[in-house]
């Protein structure tokens, strides 16, 4: 069995204090601070994300928060941004009430169009997102101030 290798964070105060990474594992994750996070539960199931709701990509070098989707205790998806048309939107209101169900309300930033620009805050997104024995997520999209032109 690999040698454990020491926190740093507890390695100077306590030398004897069980460790939380493995020598020589790469995929092993130390999440200490979980303040600015929103999580959902629902069976095995457990969503962690960043508090906008997103998962901002985990694979870069010191960007592992260890947010994402994981069954059990493995994860299965690291990355998850809502975006239009390559621009990421905007969170609102992000809101995980029930433990097992999250819901976001975004918006459109400015988004130049070949005919024009679609003006930012014009389009409203609503998002749903469900745990139980699966991940169902809803996004409806009704568009805001609809009497008025939102392309100029």
């Amino acid at each position: 069995m690999p040698e454990p290798i020491p926190d740093p964070s507890t390695a100077a105060a306590a030398p004897d204090a069980p460790r939380t990474a493995v020598a020589g594992d790469e995929l092993a994750i130390h999440q200490s601070d979980l303040a600015r996070t929103q999580t959902l539960k629902g069976g095995a199931l457990f969503l962690l994300t960043d508090e906008t709701g997103s998962i901002p990509p985990q694979r870069a070098p010191g960007a592992d928060r260890g947010l994402g989707l994981y069954f059990h205790d493995t994860r299965y998806l690291d990355a998850s941004l809502p975006r239009l048309n390559g621009l990421l939107l905007i969170p609102l209101l992000v809101s995980g009430d029930r433990g097992f169900r999250g819901i976001r309300e975004l918006t459109n930033p400015d988004l130049p169009l070949p005919d024009g620009t679609l003006h930012k805050e014009m389009l409203g997104f609503h998002i749903e997102t469900l745990l139980a024995e699966e991940l169902h997520e809803t996004v409806t999209c009704p568009i805001s101030g609809a009497r008025r032109s939102i392309w100029s």
